[in-house]
């Protein structure tokens, strides 16, 4: 799922929907690419990183996703892009991924 292209209904059913291990994988996956489109150098902006994490905190889905998951694929972009996707989280969310970052195993 690319998720700078979902409609609003998209979300509201992303919301809706029960969610198991193939989907916490694919939305990981799309997380994933999203992030490395910022290292692949293409035209992507802090704000679209922005949205798409506010769009996640809207159909509540960062408290699905593994917070160490997310945490080592932050670690691999640049601060811009990781500063962006930090500020559309939820501050509990953003909280526990930012005390991951700053772990030994991340930094190292």
């Amino acid at each position: 799922m690319d998720l700078l292209a979902m409609r609003p209904s998209d979300w509201r059913n992303l919301a809706a929907a029960e969610i198991d291990s193939p989907l916490v994988e694919e939305l990981l996956a799309s997380l994933e690419a999203l992030l490395s489109a910022e290292v692949r150098s293409l035209t992507l902006s802090a704000e679209e990183v922005y949205l798409a994490a506010v769009e996640l905190s809207e159909a509540h889905l960062w408290d699905r996703l593994p917070k160490e998951r997310v945490a080592a694929l932050l670690s691999r972009t640049s601060v811009t892009t990781a500063k962006a996707l930090l500020d559309g989280m939820p501050s509990s969310c953003r909280d526990q991924v930012q005390s991951l970052l700053r772990a030994p195993a991340l930094t190292a």
